[in-house]
C-alpha cells in the first residue's frame, strides 16, 4: 500500500497502527526496489458495527509450502501444498492481470487454480457470507472494490488470494440431507458412537463409494446416510432441516444446495465439517420452539471449543440432567428454574428458541420436541455429543425474513482527525501491542529495550505535534521501527497487530 496524502483523515486505525509500530507495510513507500505490501488500506469499516454485514463473496487462494490452514473461520482442507512462496505470488499477479482484462472468467480461474477445495469447483464462491467471519485483508479487499471488479493481489496466512464482490441473491428458503464423512482433522464433532479415525484419503475413497452408489441406484439417499455418514445428522436421517439463505450457518453449503435442483446431489469438501454429499429437498415450513438445558460432561481428548472446567464424567451428567427432567414434569418446577450450577455454555433455558424444525443448534432433538404438546418436557435426556439436552416445546414464533436484518455493504462512518486522537488512546494500544508481541515475537532482551523506547518517544512527541507535524510523526516512528527491529520482523509483527486488531474492533478502533 503506497502512504497518501490522505493520511490526516486516514482514521483512528491508522494513528494506532502507527504509535503500536505493528504494521510498518502500512507506511510503506514505494520504490522500484521496493514493492507496495500485498493489502488495501483498513477502511474505516472497522470503526462501526460490521456484525450484520452480509455480502455474496467468493475468492481464488493461491497456497505455497508456507501457508496455514486457517484464518478464523476460513478453514482450508487438505495440506501438503509444495509449491514456493515466489511461485504462488507469481501465479497469483498472473491471474489478477487476467482478471483485470475479463473479470467474467473469474469462475472459470477458480475453479482451474483455486487451491481452496471448498469453493473452487463452485466458481471461488464463499456465498452469503457475513464479513465478520473473513480474514480481515479479505474484508478490507472487499471493501475497497466496486461489486462485479476483481481485486489485486491480497496476501493472508492462508496464502494469496484475488477476491470479488456480487449482488447478494434474494433470501430464500433451502432444506436439504448430507451423507457427511470425516476424516481426522475435521472440527466438527461426528454423531454420538462414531469415531472419525480415518485419513482424508481415505475419506475421499469413502465418499467416492457412496457417490457410485448413489448414482447407479444401488442405495437411496437415506440408505446412504445410514451407511456411511458420520455426522449427528443421521438421527434425522441426513435432515439438515429449513434455513434461511442469510442466515450465515453454512454458507458454502447454502451455496451448494441453492444451485441445486430438487432431488439432486453434489459432493462439498468442507474443512471443518469434512466431505459431504449435499441433497436439496422439499421446504418444510414446520416450526417449533423450546427451551434448552445442557448438562456438559467432558470430552477426552478435548475439542478446544470445549470447556475445560467442566470434570463430569458422560454417566454422572446423565443422571444430573434425568433428574432435571422427572423434576421439571411438574408445572410447579419450571426448567428454567432449576440450579445453574448444573447448566453448562449459557444453555439454561433462559429463552425461546424458534426455528424450522431440523433447523437447531441441538442436530437429532427436534423430532423428539415436536412430538410434545406446548409446555411439555421431555422425559429423557437427549445425548447431543458434548452433554445431555433437556427441552421444553414452547408457542413458535412466525419466520422473519433476515433480509430486513441485514445489511449488505460495508458502512463508511467519518473520519475521525489526527486532532482528536488522545495521547491514552494510543498508548493504550501501544502497551496491548507491546505485550502481544513480546509473547508471540519472543522478543530478545536488547529488542525489548528498543521497542520500548521507540514507543515511549513516539508517544511523547506525538502529544506535543499539530496539524502536519502529528503526520511527520507517523514516519519517524516506521522509520525508527524498521531501524531498532529489522526489515525481517515486519512480516510476523503484521500477524501479531491483525489478531490484535480483531480485539480492539468495536472499542478503540
Amino acid at each position: 500500500m503506497v502512504l497518501t496524502k490522505n493520511i490526516k483523515s486516514a482514521g483512528l486505525w491508522l494513528v494506532l497502527i502507527a504509535m503500536a509500530a505493528a504494521a510498518p507495510h502500512l507506511f510503506r513507500l514505494v520504490s522500484p526496489s521496493e514493492p507496495p505490501a500485498l493489502a488495501y488500506p483498513r477502511g474505516p469499516w472497522w470503526r462501526a458495527d460490521i456484525n450484520q454485514v452480509m455480502i455474496g463473496a467468493a475468492h481464488i487462494l493461491i497456497s505455497h509450502e508456507y501457508a496455514a490452514a486457517k484464518e478464523l473461520d476460513m478453514i482450508v482442507p487438505g495440506s501438503g501444498n509444495k509449491r514456493s512462496e515466489q511461485a504462488a505470488l507469481e501465479l497469483a499477479q498472473e491471474l489478477a492481470e487476467e482478471l483485470a482484462d475479463d473479470p467474467a472468467r473469474f469462475g472459470e480461474l477458480a475453479r482451474k487454480y483455486s487451491d481452496d477445495p471448498t469453493s473452487a469447483p463452485w466458481g471461488g464462491r464463499l456465498g452469503n457470507v457475513f464479513v465478520r467471519t473473513l480474514p480481515p485483508r479479505l474484508v478490507d479487499a472487499l471493501g475497497n472494490v466496486p461489486v462485479g471488479q476483481v481485486s489485486s493481489v491480497v496476501e493472508t496466512t492462508l496464502g494469496f488470494h484475488i477476491v470479488t464482490q456480487y449482488p447478494l441473491p434474494a433470501e430464500e428458503l433451502l432444506s436439504g440431507k448430507e451423507v457427511r464423512i470425516q476424516y481426522v482433522g475435521t472440527a466438527a464433532l461426528p454423531a454420538p458412537g462414531r469415531v472419525a479415525s480415518r485419513s482424508r484419503e481415505e475419506a475421499f475413497e469413502l465418499a467416492h463409494s457412496a457417490q457410485q452408489a448413489l448414482s447407479a441406484g444401488k442405495v437411496t439417499f437415506d440408505e446412504a446416510v445410514e451407511r456411511w455418514s458420520d455426522g449427528p445428522e443421521r438421527a434425522q436421517h441426513g435432515a439438515l432441516g429449513t434455513r434461511s439463505s442469510y442466515d450465515g450457518f453454512d454458507p458454502v453449503g447454502s451455496w451448494v444446495l441453492s444451485q441445486l435442483p430438487e432431488g439432486q446431489w453434489a459432493l462439498l469438501d468442507d474443512g471443518a465439517r469434512g466431505l459431504r454429499i449435499l441433497q436439496r429437498i422439499a421446504v418444510d415450513q414446520t416450526r417449533i420452539a423450546s427451551r434448552d438445558w445442557l448438562v456438559g460432561y467432558k470430552l477426552d481428548p478435548a475439542p478446544d471449543w470445549t470447556d475445560p472446567s467442566i470434570s463430569r464424567s458422560k454417566q454422572d451428567a446423565h443422571d444430573v440432567a434425568l433428574a432435571l427432567a422427572q423434576r421439571s414434569q411438574s408445572p410447579d418446577a419450571p426448567l428454567r428454574d432449576a440450579d445453574q450450577r448444573d447448566c453448562d455454555y449459557g444453555i439454561c433455558a433462559d429463552r425461546d428458541v424458534s426455528r424450522f424444525v431440523g433447523a437447531g443448534s441441538f442436530i437429532g432433538v427436534d423430532a423428539a420436541i415436536a412430538a410434545l404438546p406446548v409446555g411439555g418436557v421431555l422425559k429423557e435426556p437427549i445425548d447431543v455429543g458434548y452433554g445431555w439436552l433437556v427441552s421444553q416445546r414452547t408457542e413458535a414464533e412466525p419466520h422473519r425474513p433476515l433480509a430486513s436484518q441485514v445489511t449488505v455493504a460495508l458502512p463508511r462512518p467519518p473520519p475521525v482527525e489526527l486532532e482528536q486522537v488522545s495521547v491514552d488512546e494510543l498508548a493504550g494500544f501501544a502497551a496491548a501491542f507491546r505485550e502481544a508481541a513480546t509473547a508471540q515475537l519472543q522478543l530478545k532482551e536488547d529488542e525489548q529495550a528498543l521497542l520500548d523506547q521507540v514507543l515511549k518517544d513516539a508517544l511523547a512527541r506525538f502529544e506535543s505535534a499539530r496539524g502536519e507535524d502529528r503526520i511527520a510523526e507517523l514516519k519517524v516512528t516506521r522509520e525508527q521501527l524498521q531501524e531498532a527491529l529489522g526489515q525481517s520482523r515486519s512480516r510476523d509483527m503484521e500477524k501479531v497487530f491483525d489478531k490484535l486488531v480483531q480485539l480492539y474492533q468495536g472499542r478503540t478502533i
